[in-house]
């Protein structure tokens, strides 16, 4: 597994849907604190500001702080 750290080169999100923004495929995210988390991004510009934002894809509650993160890699 790869680990890209967030300010050097952030996720790509290009699902549209429901939702503002355009969002990530799932990822596996570390905190500051270096607690790891199964999530997705959302990015995009609200009211003239560009916003990207994780959310833990299990418990839907945003994840702050993030610093690394990496595609989930496939299963097969």
């Amino acid at each position: 597994m790869i680990w890209k750290k967030l300010s050097e080169e952030p996720p790509m999100a290009v699902k549209s849907g429901d939702w503002d923004g355009l969002k990530s495929d799932s990822l596996i995210v570390a905190d500051k604190d270096e607690k790891l988390h199964i999530a997705v991004m959302y990015e995009g510009f609200m009211d003239g500001s560009h916003f990207r934002n994780f959310y833990d894809e299990v418990s839907d509650y945003e994840i702050n702080d993030v610093v690394y993160w990496s595609y989930v890699p496939p299963l097969f």
